[in-house]
Parts: C-alpha cells; sequence; structure tokens
C-alpha cells in the first residue's frame, strides 16, 4: 500500500475558501481541530454547546414579545382577572404596585386578557371617547377600538373572530380578525386630574365583553375587577425564566401560531407544541447562559443604543430616541424585519398600533421619545439631582407627558410620588418668565416645592419617556426642541435661582 498521496484522475481546483484546516482558531471557543475536516469530539461537543448557547440567545431575543404577552396575560389572570372579561380596570389610576411596562398615571386604563375559540366569538362593548388596542399572541396588531378605531371615539360594538371562523357575522359590527389563540386588550380614557371617579363610572358602565352565544343570557353581565393598588407583574422574565414563560405560550397557542422561525429556534432548544420542556442540567446551565447574553444585548438596545438613525435629533448631542425606532409598529423597514428594534421596544414596552406611530401627522395622535441619559452621557440616577428646560410654545395641542421609569424593573419607579412624573394638565405647574418650563428631577422636592418635581429613588437608576398628544408643527420640524437632561448641585443656592 502506497505510504504518499495520489492524484485523482478528476482532480479539482479546489479553493481554499470551502476547505477547514487541521487546526482552527477561535476567539470564542479557543482551538477546533479537525482530521481532514471531520470534527474532533471535543470539537463537536464545543460547538454543539456554543450553539445551544446561540440559539437559547435568539429564542430569548425573537420570542420577547411572545414571553411578553404570557407574563402579561399571566399576571391579570394571578390577580383574579378571568380571559374574556374586563377584570383589570385601574379606578384610582396606576401605581409603581402594578409592574407594567410603559404604563403611565395620566389615563385611566382597563385590561382584558382574551381567548378565541374557532366556533364562538368575541363581542367587545366600548363606550365614546376610548383609545383601545387589540394585540394578539405575539404582541402584534390585530385591530383598534376607540378613536383609532372604525367607531371613532363615538363608541360601538366589535366582534373578535379567529381567522378560522367560519360561522355568519351579525350586522353592526365592526370586525376584527385575529390569527392567534391569546391576546389582549387595552382600553385607555384621559381623566384630568379629579375626574377618576367619572370616567371610571363611564368606562364601567359601557364596557362589555362576553361570547357571542352568550349575547342575550346573564352571562353577558359584565363583572369588574378593581386593581388599583394591587402588587402584581405583568413583565417578562429578563433571566432563563424567560424560556418556561415562551413555553408556555407555545403550549397554549395551535400549530404555527407564532411563526415558523421563532418555533424552529425554540424546537432546537427543546421548546415544541406538545412535549414537555426538560432540558437537562447541563442544558439549562447553558440557557442560564444564554438568557445573561440576550438580557445584556435587549438592555443595551433599550437604554444605550448607538443606531443613530433612531434618535429624534440625529446628528446632535441630544439623547433622545424613539421607542418606535424607524417609526413602523411592524418594525419593518422596505420589507425587512428589524429584529433589534423590536427586541429594544417590546423589552421595555408594550402594545402596538399603527395609531401610535405618529408620521408627522400635526395634532394627531401621539409620539414618543425616551431617553436614559443626560447631558454628558451618563446614565440617570437618583443619586444626582436633574433639570430640564421645556422651551416656550407647544410641542402638543392636548398635553405634554413625562413619565419615569426604572432601570432595574422597567415598569413604573416605586417611590413615594404616585404619578411617577408629571405633565402639562398639572394645575400648580409654575413657568419662567419668557413661557419655559424648568422641571426637577431629584429625591427630594427642591426646598419642598412639589409643584414643578418628580421624585427618584436614591441609589436607583432611572429613564424617562416624553409623550406629546396631538403633537404640533413646531415639535415635528423640531422649532421647539426637548433638551437634555442637566445634572445639578442639589443645594439650596440652586433651587432658590429656580424656585425663587
Amino acid at each position: 500500500m502506497s505510504s504518499h498521496l495520489c492524484a485523482a484522475e478528476f482532480e479539482a481546483s479546489v479553493p481554499s475558501n470551502i476547505t477547514t484546516p487541521d487546526v482552527v482558531q477561535t476567539k470564542t471557543l479557543g482551538t477546533l481541530n479537525f482530521s481532514d475536516g471531520m470534527p474532533s469530539a471535543e470539537t463537536v461537543s464545543k460547538i454543539n454547546d456554543q450553539m445551544f448557547i446561540t440559539r437559547g440567545t435568539t429564542a430569548f431575543l425573537d420570542g420577547i414579545p411572545q414571553a411578553s404577552m404570557q407574563a402579561f396575560s399571566k399576571g391579570f389572570t394571578d390577580a383574579g382577572v378571568e380571559y374574556n372579561d374586563w377584570g383589570g380596570i385601574y379606578q384610582n389610576r396606576l401605581d409603581a404596585k402594578t409592574l407594567l411596562l410603559t404604563a403611565n398615571t395620566t389615563v385611566i386604563y382597563a385590561f382584558a386578557p382574551i381567548e378565541l375559540d374557532d366556533n364562538d366569538p368575541v363581542v367587545v362593548e366600548v363606550p365614546s371617547g376610548v383609545l383601545g388596542i387589540v394585540n394578539n399572541a405575539n404582541f402584534a396588531y390585530a385591530g383598534d377600538l376607540g378613536m383609532a378605531g372604525p367607531d371613532a371615539g363615538k363608541g360601538g360594538k366589535y366582534l373578535l373572530v379567529s381567522t378560522d371562523y367560519k360561522g355568519d357575522i351579525p350586522e353592526g359590527y365592526h370586525v376584527i380578525k385575529q390569527d392567534t389563540v391569546g391576546g389582549t386588550i387595552i382600553i385607555r380614557h384621559f381623566a384630568a386630574p379629579g375626574e377618576e371617579a367619572r370616567v371610571s363610572q363611564h368606562l364601567k358602565d359601557n364596557l362589555n365583553m362576553y361570547k357571542l352565544s352568550e349575547k342575550g343570557t346573564a352571562q353577558e353581565e359584565e363583572v369588574f375587577t378593581e386593581v388599583s393598588g394591587v402588587q402584581m407583574n405583568t413583565i417578562h422574565a429578563s433571566k432563563a425564566d424567560i424560556y418556561t414563560e415562551l413555553d408556555a405560550i407555545v403550549q397554549r397557542e395551535d400549530v404555527g401560531a407564532l411563526g415558523e422561525e421563532l418555533t424552529g429556534t425554540l424546537q432546537a432548544i427543546g421548546i415544541e407544541k406538545g412535549k414537555e420542556f426538560n432540558p437537562t442540567d447541563h442544558e439549562k446551565e447553558l440557557l442560564d447562559e444564554a438568557a445573561k447574553l440576550a438580557n445584556a444585548y435587549a438592555r443595551s438596545l433599550a437604554y444605550s443604543p448607538t443606531d443613530e438613525t433612531i434618535f429624534k435629533y440625529e446628528g446632535t448631542d441630544s439623547t433622545w430616541f424613539f421607542p418606535f425606532s424607524h417609526k413602523n409598529a411592524d418594525f419593518k423597514v422596505d420589507g425587512t424585519l428589524y429584529k433589534n428594534d423590536r427586541s429594544m421596544f417590546h423589552y421595555v414596552a408594550t402594545f402596538v398600533t399603527p395609531s401610535m406611530v405618529n408620521k408627522d401627522k400635526v395634532g394627531q395622535g401621539t409620539d414618543y421619545v425616551v431617553t436614559a441619559k443626560d447631558s454628558d452621557g451618563e446614565y440617570l440616577t437618583g443619586d444626582h439631582a436633574y433639570t430640564i428646560t421645556l422651551p416656550a410654545g407647544k410641542p402638543a395641542e392636548k398635553f405634554w407627558s413625562f413619565m419615569v421609569y426604572s432601570g432595574q424593573s422597567r415598569s413604573m419607579l416605586e417611590t413615594d410620588q404616585r404619578s411617577a412624573g408629571l405633565d402639562s394638565t398639572k394645575e400648580d405647574l409654575k413657568y419662567n418668565e419668557d413661557g419655559s418650563i424648568t422641571l426637577v428631577f431629584s429625591p427630594e422636592a427642591p426646598n419642598g416645592d412639589t409643584s414643578n418635581w418628580v421624585q427618584t429613588l436614591e441609589g436607583k437608576s432611572f429613564n424617562v419617556m416624553f409623550r406629546t398628544y396631538a403633537p404640533t408643527a413646531a415639535w415635528f420640524d423640531e422649532t421647539w426642541k426637548l433638551g437634555n437632561f442637566q445634572k445639578v448641585e442639589e443645594d439650596s443656592r440652586f433651587f432658590s435661582k429656580i424656585f425663587n
């Protein structure tokens, strides 16, 4: 037998970039060994573990919307709210005891986790003056109710039907089709200070939800569950528990409801419809690592974005950026899904609708910007006091609002101040002589004056969302410009200058 290699009769000219050396050096896994292209047992073990982590990281980042919906629904059902029922109403406004992403205290909320079947649609009756959104199990847009919906704020009846529903559609209903079993509805109604009881009663008198088959029966009568001040969590996990949340929604939904891309990624880590999710101890270690990496990336996207195109005042030193990064509620641009945009949004926010994405429509809808940093590019924290001055003029026809959220929980910052922010409807706001207004964000009120003050908490990071309701032309053409947070010294001289 010859000891040397012989040239084959049909020898090809093989380019080096399609071959694998016997020794490959990597930054991530160190040395990988091959024998004429065949991976060694050690290399197989290394790369299998690495790819399991990679799949787990992708499952976390791509599955944030679904995990968030699972946590959202579970939070309310654990609090005693039934599916297809207006159980979650906040008659006294939200506060920090309810862990909920991007909540605000300007409106009265009502929430309803929904569950559809193919044969019995759900009737939703809404009153006048509300803004409502239906999102499916993927936390994707299904439809609008109220002012942004077909009833145009006058009130009306809606029929939520599954895409597989074959029955009759009664007359007099606005139809919203949903391609998943689960989902959630949010209802918001603006309430000026002191109007909480009136607005809440308006909602309770006119909101209703029931199965179509229950129409005209005792089951049609709505039962409300007051959840103001209730300790509850609706936020998805940022650790490996997120995979259990994802498994729960996979088991609840029909095959294919979450999309074949995500479903395939989940299957690669052991999450599959009709099968028990039972990772080995070694796989649990790998998923723990995956969750750590994915969570770090999601937090980097949400609090320290590097994509300059998502900033409100592009090309400047402004720290304000759009939560709907490229102004698309489906996170798609020219047929491309911007996954970073979707992961960033759903890590810190809930509910999507095109009506939330104001593309320079003056006097309509809302527009949002977010920041987690001050003018020096440092994270906002309760260890410092900050001011921000809004120039004279109007960025919004209706009102503007600041809300402060915890860097840890991503929900409203937990302080002694119920509102966790302030808005232009606040009756005792003090304006500067030139019509501008200076606000203070600090652990203690400046000289005891709470008029222009938002409370923060020493040792706790926070981020801020600024909302414009019916934004003006000045907001869009940037003749009215929102400045950065300015770090200041907490002393009486400074505060006496601001509030003299």
